[in-house]
């Protein structure tokens, strides 16, 4: 999960660390960033492909600067629930990879103008392991999703294991800057007892065709 890095003018940072730890808050705002939960579609055929992501908000008048680096050792949690009137389902995703290098870089960050919005998560969610340990698609019902975005009191300087996080770039300096908190958002979404049908894919390629 990557975003397209702003230019921005260089401004000398002294002694600045990390912002406080703010905590966890439902659909809350810290530091002047406020989030929410998304769902791309009200209601879901059985068996269709669930899109649910998660958006964070510059509610500030200044410029902000967001850890959204997926690299499981630097720590940023991105993460999704699922609970029916039977339980609480787990979406089965595939992990995020390490990068091939240990390290930020200016990319490992969003930057965000006033009163912008942009999207940190997205959950393509196929299959779910359901609360009596089977796997399988989400059964006709309604749902509340709560999807989680936490930057923890070290992410991007110290690893989950404690090794030190090499700084490139101007990574140093977003990371100054950057809020650490815990954000979370719940939407609401149905799945139809109607069967999803996946859309026919027509014929790839081709040459000119002949005569």
């Amino acid at each position: 999960m990557r975003a397209s890095l702003l230019l921005i003018s260089i401004v000398v940072l002294a002694g600045c660390g990390a912002k406080p730890y703010v905590g966890t808050a439902p659909a809350g705002k810290h530091q002047d960033i406020s989030f929410r939960a998304v769902s791309t579609k009200l209601e879901y055929q059985s068996g269709e492909p669930i899109r649910l992501a998660g958006y964070v908000k510059n509610e500030g008048k200044r410029l902000q600067t967001v850890l959204i680096d997926a690299d499981p050792r630097i720590g940023v949690v991105f993460r999704c629930e699922i609970k029916g009137s039977s339980g609480a389902f787990t979406p089965e995703l595939r992990p995020a990879e390490p990068r091939a290098e240990l390290a930020l870089d200016n990319s490992s960050f969003m930057i965000l103008d006033p009163e912008k919005e942009s999207r940190v998560s997205v959950f393509d969610i196929r299959t779910v392991k359901g609360p009596d340990g089977k796997t399988g698609t989400l059964p006709p019902g309604e749902y509340q999703a709560m999807i989680r975005y936490e930057v923890p009191p070290t992410a991007g300087e110290k690893t989950t294991d404690g090794q030190s996080v090499t700084q490139l770039g101007q990574s140093a300096r977003y990371l100054s800057k950057s809020p650490r908190a815990v954000w979370e958002g719940i939407v609401t979404f149905k799945v139809s007892a109607d069967a999803y049908t996946p859309p026919s894919r027509g014929p790839r390629g081709g040459g000119p065709s002949g005569g």
